[in-house]
């Protein structure tokens, strides 16, 4: 449970650089 919240937040904080850049 915990990997799955940190993957999902690693992959948020991945989407969220790509549309800032």
């Amino acid at each position: 449970m915990s990997q799955k919240v940190r993957d999902d937040r690693t992959v948020t904080l991945s989407h969220k650089a790509v549309g800032c850049t």
